[in-house]
């Protein structure tokens, strides 16, 4: 999941939900508020990524992100008492209350499709959510060189 900005006053995050073999089964994207923080956006991208999963009624065994530091306000989210850990504290014990769900962070050159998607949100009259049959040929174009390129 992942945040983009294109002027100090244009914010989006966006995702894309994987299924187990990596092929993509939802994308969504969506304006913020000016964030607080780059973690704090990166935390409310992958709030929005589980309840997107959720919602669509989707198994979640893995959350990545780019962002080392969201990965550790959510392992970690007694080190900080601002709105950070607050949302992190939340992401957390939302994972801790399913079964067999993994974060870890990844390099930012393997969230291109987020990116890509984020981007896309900042010039969207509104928010989405596409389903694979949904997605428009720009982005099913990145995700099949996204997954070719780490097979």
């Amino acid at each position: 999941m992942q945040l983009i900005t294109r002027n100090s006053n244009n914010y989006a995050i966006g995702g894309v939900v994987r299924n187990h073999e990596g092929q993509p089964v939802l994308a969504f994207g969506r304006k913020i508020d000016k964030p607080q923080s780059i973690t704090c956006a990166k935390l409310l991208a992958i709030e929005g990524g589980l309840q997107i999963a959720q919602l669509h009624d989707l198994p979640i065994h893995q959350v990545t992100s780019d962002s080392l530091l969201a990965v550790q306000a959510i392992t970690r989210p007694e080190d900080n008492l601002s709105y950070v850990g607050s949302l992190a504290t939340d992401i957390r014990t939302f994972l801790d209350s399913q079964s067999n769900i993994t974060l870890s962070h990844i390099r930012r050159s393997a969230n291109v499709v987020a990116h890509s998607i984020a981007a896309f949100s900042i010039s969207s009259s509104s928010h989405f959510v596409w389903e694979n049959e949904d997605f428009p040929l720009w982005l099913i174009h990145l995700v099949t060189k996204d997954i070719l390129t780490f097979q």
